[in-house]
């Protein structure tokens, strides 16, 4: 075969892999192989086609043929690696992408390839590295500069990505892929109304694309603008239709049904997906496919079948740890604490690039006997001080009965008499608390023989111990109101120490709260829902702001949003933060305290701005200019009995807090850096939205 002809064999072939027509390619480029088998040119290209074709194992084997007659061929190498890793065996293809760069070391489609793989599997900062050089090298590539500015965003570097995004636009102001992608990285850094002004441009360049539209609705909701959102969602849907109705596009397909799970039409999307045939797909567009299938099916209430589209998205995925992450969000998203997403996590070992991702998801959504079993390996959380179970049950009552105690101390001294009504009601005081410290020591000897890791038995003892001292307590305290109403009856209405007596007694009330927290510790917690205006959690800083040497700042945006939830239970959280910043900086005289309160559609971290539909939450945020909680003690801070604080605290509060918060769907994690920082999210009902 002459030169000529084998050249237009190859370009023949060219033709046929840009129309997708792999078959006919495969067929032509076989007969131009067994006429120049040694051609490297055409075993490189028959390779490439049988990679596009799915066909892995032989496209390898042809990669390595022509790697043995040319071992420096760096367009072989490229495809070798990108086979490699469409195949899933990463390690390999970055080994080949490396040895490419070895030889030609700014070969910007190696690159490319390389930073887009590596993205893949989560290497995020890696993918970075490589995408700066490309910039350098190509400053004048538009596309580079967009995926570049897209990787960014997923990472939260939103200025340098608006950086590059911006300098995509000056090299082509009319490529409406960077426009969508700025508006989405506007959107995702809560810059809504300056993304709207990129979505319209790119939309008055291509006013029948459809994808804009899906991406522009998005962003309308996350605004709030849930009306302007349905209806661009309304209108991406009809295009989709038309589309369809022409000519039969899976990946037009998948856009319409994720408008449709946007616009709640859950049944449709679920049709739509299910006639697109993912045995034609790529194995990473088919495990797409599938776990929005699963997701969409644990949206309409049916777990069982959306496992059944998960478990087939793990195993045919290309990136299987990826898809575990992507699978286990989607299930908490809509039933957080789900066993099944926590197994899905839990096969991604510490050895991977995801761990750090599987293990945030973890701590956000393990029961807490399960997050115990996660942190205490860790030393600093082992429950090793069999003093301190004792001394937790035993400071959390003596706590509440002090301080009854004190009120009556001061009303003596205030009366400067010897009533023997009041006398009577602190030597009642003063019988209970002995009592109590009777009780606690029968209970010793129950746990001095329990592995410090046995979690049920001590749990179950701190339960026991709770009920008991409780119910004790609970009993006496009827008692000491009927002492104090009694005492109160001789006063004359004007005297001085009327006010005291009030104070006692209202301390009594919240001495049965704190009793009735303390019985929670092991049982089920009962919420009581009611509708109220998320500004009455905050009224009593509004009032008073100013908390022993602290004070406590205000920044709260949705004030006159109606909360359907347990108001009383969401005081008693933000009172104990309170409570525990004051105690663990006793000796800081400027203490301030900030409250922070405002909605938050599908926060970043507790649900995925990749997972389709909306979810509204009440974000609160409580900060302070304290010590802070040091790094090697964040894991563990949730759990009981532990406490940082050197006060000899009982190491309750944050445990009781996550408890609840896990009853009412809702999180909490501590993120500071410089003083406590705690974020706290509570859905609101969906159909409030």
């Amino acid at each position: 075969m002459s030169e000529e002809q084998l050249e237009s064999l190859m370009n023949q072939a060219e033709d046929l892999e840009k129309r997708k027509d792999y078959d006919r390619a495969i067929a032509i480029l076989e007969q131009a192989q067994a006429i120049a088998s040694g051609n490297v040119e055409v075993l490189r290209q028959y390779g490439k086609i049988l990679a596009k074709s799915e066909r892995y194992e032989e496209a390898l084997k042809i990669f390595e043929q022509a790697l043995k007659i040319e071992p420096e061929n760096v367009d072989a190498l490229r495809n070798y690696g990108t086979a490699l890793a469409e195949r899933g065996m990463y390690d390999r293809a970055f080994m080949i992408f490396d040895n490419a760069l070895e030889i030609e070391a700014e070969n910007v489609k190696i690159l490319s390839s390389y930073s887009k793989y590596l993205l893949r599997v989560g290497k995020r900062e890696e993918s970075c590295a490589i995408l700066e050089k490309l910039s350098k090298l190509e400053p004048n590539n538009d596309i580079t500069f967009t995926f570049y500015g897209t990787v960014l965003t997923s990472a939260g570097r939103y200025y340098r990505a608006f950086e590059l995004f911006e300098h995509a636009l000056k090299v082509n102001p009319g490529n409406v892929i960077t426009l969508t992608s700025f508006g989405k990285a506007l959107t995702s850094a809560n810059r809504y109304d300056r993304a709207f002004i990129f979505f319209e441009k790119a939309l008055k360049m291509a006013p029948q694309n459809a994808i804009i539209m899906t991406s522009y609705g998005s962003a309308l909701a996350k605004a709030g603008k849930f009306e302007n959102a349905r209806k661009m969602h309304k209108r991406a849907v009809t295009l989709f239709r038309k589309k369809l109705d022409i000519k039969r596009d899976e990946y037009i397909s998948y856009h319409y049904a994720i408008s449709l799970e946007e616009l709640g039409k859950y049944p449709e999307a679920i049709s739509q997906l299910e006639t697109i045939a993912v045995d034609k797909l790529t194995q990473r567009h088919a495990s797409i496919i599938l776990a929005s299938l699963g997701r969409l099916y644990y949206i309409i209430k049916q777990p069982d079948k959306g496992n059944e589209y998960f478990d087939k998205a793990i195993a045919n995925s290309d990136d299987k740890e990826k898809t575990l992450l992507y699978s286990a969000r989607s299930i908490f998203a809509n039933d957080p604490y789900s066993e099944k997403a926590v197994e899905m996590l839990r096969e991604i070992t510490e050895e991977s690039s995801r761990y750090i991702q599987a293990r945030e998801m973890l701590t956000l959504n393990l029961s807490e006997e399960d997050y115990f079993e996660m942190v205490k390996a860790d030393a600093q959380s082992g429950l090793n001080d069999t003093e301190m179970i004792n001394r937790a049950m035993y400071h959390k009552i003596a706590n509440e009965i002090s301080i009854l105690k004190g009120i009556a101390y001061r009303i003596k001294r205030l009366t400067e008499s010897e009533d023997k009504s009041l006398n009577g009601i602190i030597q009642y005081i003063e019988d209970l608390f002995e009592k109590v410290k009777e009780r606690r020591a029968e209970q010793q000897s129950q746990i001095e023989n329990i592995p410090e890791n046995d979690y049920q038995r001590i749990l179950a003892v701190i339960s026991q111990t709770a009920h008991d001292i409780s119910d004790f307590v609970n009993n006496e305290l009827p008692v000491i109101e009927s002492k104090i109403r009694r005492a109160m009856r001789k006063l004359q209405p004007d005297k001085a120490s009327r006010a005291q007596f009030e104070k006692l007694l209202a301390q009594l009330e919240l001495t049965q709260a704190a009793l009735d927290d303390l019985k929670a510790i092991n049982q089920g917690i009962e919420i009581r829902n009611s509708h109220f205006l998320v500004r009455k959690l905050f009224e009593k800083w509004e009032v008073t702001p100013e908390i022993e040497r602290a004070n406590i700042f205000l920044d709260i945006k949705n004030r006159n949003s109606e909360f359907y939830g347990d108001e009383e239970k969401i005081k008693s959280i933000l009172n104990e933060l309170v409570g525990n910043s004051l105690k663990h900086n006793r000796k800081q005289n400027n203490l301030r305290m900030q409250i922070t309160s405002q909605d938050a559609i599908n926060p970043q971290g507790i649900r995925a701005m990749t997972i389709p539909g909306k979810q509204k939450y009440l974000f609160i945020e409580f900060t302070d200019n304290g010590k802070g909680i040091p790094e090697d003690k964040k894991d563990w801070i949730f759990q009981p009995l532990k406490t940082t604080s050197s006060d000899k605290g009982s190491g309750l509060g944050l445990f009781i807090i996550r408890k609840t918060l896990t009853k009412m769907k809702g999180y909490i994690r501590e993120t500071g850096q410089k003083g406590a920082r705690f974020e706290i999210y509570i859905p609101y009902r969906k159909e409030e939205i």
